[in-house]
This record gives structure tokens, C-alpha cells and sequence, in this order.
């Protein structure tokens, strides 16, 4: 019973999302979709397929009210089922009338519209109902094996040099006054050289005729004669 369940269900799901219309190949998705629930697709269970989302599409165009389409593909399906489960595919026509009442019930309007595609759905749902089937068969998908965790590596340290600065370009006017500068100032150590030399010959001059005249002069014996005294005029 969970099997049909699951296909009335379906069918109704299918209606609400197409909005009531669709295409060959979407079609084709939905018949696809039953067979992978383990029904077999013969020409019978797809006629009844067709005529079950026919017949509840027509109800659910007839109806302009969002909430009442939206209960035509919730409220209709499940009472479907439902009435199923009870009557195991036969009923009667007082059976019949009590699903129209419950119906009625979920605030589903009973027009003579109404109760033909009600009528056909369930008349083509019954033969589904029976329709043998299979339990799905589920492809195993292997176990994703998840990578190991990488350890992060920590970034190596690069030590940073500070650039060698250039050099500062000198000028030409710098470089004409240090040409200058270089030999004035080897001049000028020439000359004070020459000055303490000149000295030096100079005192070895005056120390070497000291010398001389000191050994040419003569003794005298003669004591130096006293000087007379200063005398004032008057």
C-alpha cells in the first residue's frame, strides 16, 4: 500500500509543479521516475498513468482559486489513497458517495465536472493499485574517501636587506676645489718644513760662531780698570 501511496502522491506532486502543463519530455521524466519506484512500465500501467494525471489536471484547471488548486493536488491524491486502503480496489456506489462527501469536507466544490474527473482518476488509480511491482533497486555509490588533512607549512623567513644606497654624484664644482685644495695644502707643508730647517741652520749658525769667538779671544792678566764715578755738574 506505501507503494501506491508514494505513486498517487507523485502524480499529484507532478501536477502542481507543471502547473497543469507539459510537454512529451516531461512526460517521459515522470514515467521514468514511476519505473525507478519499481513499477513496470507495461503499456497498461502507462495508459493508467496517463489517464490518472489527465484526469486530475482537468480538475485542477477548473478550479481558479490558488487554495482550491492547491488542495486538488494535495487533498485529492491522499483521499484517493486513502479510499484505497479501505476498500482494496472494491467499493460501491455508496462507498463512492461517502469519498465525495469527504471530499466536500477539505472544501473541495462537488460540481458534475468535478465528480467525472474524480470518477475517471480513481477508476484508472484502481488499476494501478493492482499493478505489480518491484521494490527499487538503489545503486550503492562507493565511499568517498576524504584526503588526509595537509599540514600547513609555516612560510620561511626571508631576511630583508636594506639596498646599498648609491653613492652621491660629486659635482664638478666640489671636484675643482678639492684639485685645488690638495696642492695648497702640500705648499704649505713644504714651506713650514723649510722654515724649521732654515731655523734650525740658523741657530746651529749663531752656536757655531758663539763657539768660535769664544776659544779665538785672548786672557788678560790685567784686571779691568774701575770705572770713575758719575759725577754731577752742578
Amino acid at each position: 500500500m506505501a507503494k501506491f501511496d508514494d505513486l498517487i502522491s507523485t502524480v499529484g506532486k507532478f501536477v502542481d509543479m507543471q502547473k497543469g502543463t507539459w510537454d512529451h519530455l516531461e512526460w517521459e521524466r515522470l514515467v521514468s521516475k514511476v519505473q525507478r519506484m519499481g513499477y513496470e512500465m507495461s503499456g497498461d500501467i502507462v495508459y493508467n498513468l496517463g489517464t490518472t494525471v489527465e484526469s486530475l489536471k482537468k480538475l485542477y484547471l477548473s478550479k481558479t482559486s490558488k487554495d482550491e488548486m492547491l488542495r486538488i493536488v494535495t487533498d485529492v491524491p491522499k483521499g484517493i489513497a486513502h479510499f484505497m486502503e479501505e476498500t482494496r480496489g472494491i467499493w460501491e456506489h455508496a462507498d463512492w458517495l461517502r469519498l465525495l462527501k469527504e471530499m466536500e469536507k477539505v472544501g473541495i466544490a462537488i460540481s458534475e465536472d468535478t465528480q467525472k474527473y474524480i470518477g475517471d482518476m480513481l477508476e484508472a488509480s484502481r488499476r494501478l493499485y493492482g499493478a505489480p511491482h518491484k521494490e527499487p533497486v538503489f545503486e550503492l555509490k562507493p565511499d568517498v574517501v576524504e584526503p588526509a588533512p595537509v599540514e600547513a607549512k609555516k612560510p620561511v623567513e626571508v631576511e630583508v636587506k636594506e639596498p646599498v644606497k648609491p653613492a652621491k654624484p660629486v659635482s664638478a664644482e666640489a671636484k675643482t676645489v678639492a684639485e685645488v685644495k690638495k696642492p695648497y695644502e702640500t705648499e704649505v707643508k713644504k714651506y713650514i718644513a723649510a722654515e724649521v730647517k732654515k731655523s734650525a741652520t740658523v741657530a746651529a749658525d749663531k752656536a757655531e760662531k758663539k763657539t768660535a769667538t769664544s776659544k779665538a779671544a785672548p786672557k788678560s792678566d790685567e784686571e779691568p780698570k774701575a770705572k770713575r764715578p758719575y759725577k754731577k755738574r752742578s
